[in-house]
């Protein structure tokens, strides 16, 4: 008699899409840094998975804010 496995076979999943692959090394302070390790504890993110949503998060922000200040000239 064999047994089947009941667990599924692991998805390999990459926490960013195709595409990333320029390493960016940035320096934070303690505050900061525990700020992220509390943000991507709720998120269940790694770190870096977190940082890089941040700072898309941080770029689309920037430039919504930045083309709302061009159109107001």
């Amino acid at each position: 008699m064999t047994q089947h496995s009941t667990t599924a076979e692991p998805i390999s999943r990459s926490p960013s899409p195709k595409g990333c692959n320029k390493p960016l090394m940035t320096h934070l302070t303690q505050p900061e840094r525990r700020q992220l390790e509390q943000i991507a504890s709720m998120e269940m993110r790694s770190l870096s998975a977190t940082a890089r949503l941040l700072i898309v998060q941080g770029m689309q922000q920037y430039q919504a804010a930045t083309e709302a200040g061009a159109a107001e000239v």
